[in-house]
């Protein structure tokens, strides 16, 4: 494994996971027996997570959540050797995902997306010390989605085009491996740890 000097930060979404693997089809209009778990989740948030677990030794994360499982998320990142930066929404509440998965072969997952805070980053949450020590920014490419997300990216994009020391920038439009994919039924991948490089090739921290 290759290791490279400067932390990663990472810019991106922090969800709550509600997870509901079901045996067979919905009975729609009834009950449908199901086994059901909440996890810590979100595209920002796995990508630090398994950024650490591939050996990135200083792996940050900034994104925005509600009051209501603030310190949750922040416990559950610490646990997995992240350093988030969590910035708590006023009014929002969390993120939260409700993954419907069919316990079958197929293992076909179905979602229903309540963005809440995650996407209400704003440039106000953003200060050009998150940088420092930092060799390599990650951009979620879910902050495309919400204007104020998305300003707040480029200001993050531009910052460390200025510092000397952050030497590669990195974006993932689609949804990065759960931390706890193993219990959604998909297989486990680490595609979501990788970085950058500015010579165009891409390679784990």
């Amino acid at each position: 494994m290759t290791r490279r000097a400067g932390g990663l930060l990472v810019v991106g979404d922090v969800i709550t996971d509600v997870v509901a693997r079901h045996p067979g089809p919905l009975a729609t209009g009834t009950d449908t027996a199901a086994v059901i778990r909440t996890l810590p989740g979100g595209a920002g948030a796995n990508v630090a997570s398994w950024a650490a677990h591939a050996g990135c030794a200083d792996v940050r994360l900034l994104a925005r959540v509600g009051a209501d499982a603030a310190g949750w998320h922040e416990r559950e990142l610490r646990a997995a050797g992240v350093r988030p930066r969590l910035v708590v929404d006023p009014t929002a509440p969390t993120g939260t995902v409700i993954c419907l998965v069919d316990a079958g072969a197929a293992a076909e997952r179905t979602f229903l997306t309540c963005s809440g805070a995650s996407l209400r980053l704003e440039p106000a949450d953003w200060s050009d010390a998150l940088l420092d020590g930092v060799g390599r920014l990650h951009l979620s490419g879910y902050l495309l989605f919400a204007e104020s997300s998305r300003a707040l990216a480029r200001v993050a994009l531009a910052a460390a085009r200025a510092r000397a020391g952050c030497r590669s920038a990195s974006t993932r439009p689609r949804r990065a491996s759960s931390r706890n994919s193993a219990w959604t039924g998909s297989s486990r991948s680490r595609e979501g740890s990788t970085c950058c490089c500015p010579a165009g090739t891409r390679r784990v921290c």
